[in-house]
């Protein structure tokens, strides 16, 4: 009998977390949770500029396919890549002239560069904060090909709030 009395006792004092064990579990999902966010800024800085370089790529790809068919660069314009293209309409825009349609709200700007018809520059605007987060990831792809960033490459320059990148 007096073992059923001690086996009572402990099932009534095993009745569930006390407030403190609760504050406890609180207290560590809070922590994990403000850790969690507190990356999302620079997460979803990065995630912007991977994605536009994925676009400019487009761009490079379409420019490309203009010179299988042209053989050059001459009269080259994003108007004209829109129209004799491929490509998307994401980057082209609903006038067909890139204009407000890069990820940031910018244009896609291309020119042939002065006397040679067989390269051309690609700017890309509105990157404010960005640029020399996209100039240092996009410098691979330029005509340079460079692989330390934007340091040291010459076929990449950053503005004011634009990146210009040169390409053959």
């Amino acid at each position: 009998m007096k073992t059923n009395q001690l086996t009572l006792k402990r099932k009534r004092k095993q009745g569930g977390f006390t407030l403190v064990e609760i504050l406890i579990v609180v207290a560590i999902i809070g922590v994990l949770g403000i850790a969690a966010t507190s990356g999302s800024g620079s997460a979803d800085k990065s995630s912007k500029v991977t994605t536009q370089v994925a676009l400019s790529n487009q761009v490079v790809a379409a420019m490309a396919d203009y010179k299988q068919v042209y053989l050059n660069y001459r009269n080259a314009t994003i108007e004209r890549l829109c129209e004799k293209t491929s490509l998307s309409t994401t980057i082209c825009g609903p006038d067909g002239d890139g204009v407000g349609t890069n990820i940031y709200g910018g244009d896609y700007i291309i020119t042939q560069v002065s006397g040679n018809p067989g390269a051309y520059t690609l700017e890309i605007t509105n990157l404010a904060e960005d640029a020399d987060m996209y100039a240092d990831r996009y410098a691979r792809y330029t005509a340079d090909a460079c692989t330390e960033g934007l340091d040291g490459c010459s076929t990449i320059t950053v503005g004011a709030d634009s990146v210009t990148s040169t390409h053959k």
